[in-house]
């Protein structure tokens, strides 16, 4: 009797450690499983991380500096006095600086990308100045001046520099920081990619043109390609 109840005791925990050798077994697994899964989705965030970057590299345009209007009252205090002369000083998108126009810094790509710049033509600011030498200072003529470059919204940083010349008479000099001449734009959907270009300031002049191609991802009418011409007066 004594042998048949330490039989079936030894039977009953022999059956215990296979059990839980088993939920043993079913745990790691599972713990390999969601490891597993963890190891994807770190996989997949970092691929898109990748990809978003290429894109971005891929789509580019120069932004203009978010510099508010100058109101008349900053030119009250030359009202009056004599314009001697005026200077229009157009400066590169990349390595230059609107409040210290004549140092220039800039690193090798943005050297490049100066030298490829389409430069703004000195006459196309001069259609925007309201003033010309000789005349005695309107503050609103030089506020709206400021403003109406500005407007034209195809140059990167704008600053008045004026200077007294004795006790009647001004020198103004107007430096214009361009924007770079290229933009870059990508786009990816569902059903389509597309990629483009713009050219703008063609010839120096406010005016651009853009072209753009739209792949789609389906066998009839696989593409479309756009054209753009811009010129703003």
């Amino acid at each position: 009797m004594t042998t048949m109840r330490l039989t079936l005791y030894i039977s009953f925990m022999l059956l215990l450690c296979t059990i839980c050798r088993g939920q043993d077994s079913i745990a790691a697994h599972r713990v390999d499983s969601l490891t597993h899964q963890g190891s994807k989705l770190t996989h997949l965030i970092t691929t898109i991380k990748k990809t978003a970057k290429i894109f971005s590299y891929l789509s580019y345009c120069d932004m203009r500096v978010d510099r508010p209007i100058v109101d008349y009252r900053a030119f009250l205090r030359y009202k009056g006095k004599r314009i001697r002369t005026i200077d229009i000083q157009v400066l590169y998108p990349y390595g230059t600086y609107i409040d210290s126009p004549y140092i220039y810094q800039p690193s090798g790509v943005q050297r490049v990308a100066n030298k490829i710049q389409i430069r703004t033509q000195v006459q196309v600011i001069k259609n925007e100045v309201l003033f010309k030498e000789g005349d005695e200072v309107d503050p609103l003529l030089f506020a709206d001046t400021e403003r109406n470059l500005w407007e034209k919204n195809i140059y990167k940083d704008i600053r008045f520099q004026i200077e007294d010349v004795g006790d009647d008479l001004i020198d103004v000099t107007i430096f214009i920081r361009d924007k770079w001449t290229f933009s870059f734009s990508t786009a990816i959907s569902y059903n389509y990619f597309n990629g483009g270009i713009q050219f703008n300031n063609i010839l120096g002049l406010s005016q651009s043109i853009g072209v753009d191609l739209t792949s789609y991802f389906r066998f009839h009418n696989t593409y479309h390609v756009n054209t753009s011409y811009t010129y703003t007066n």
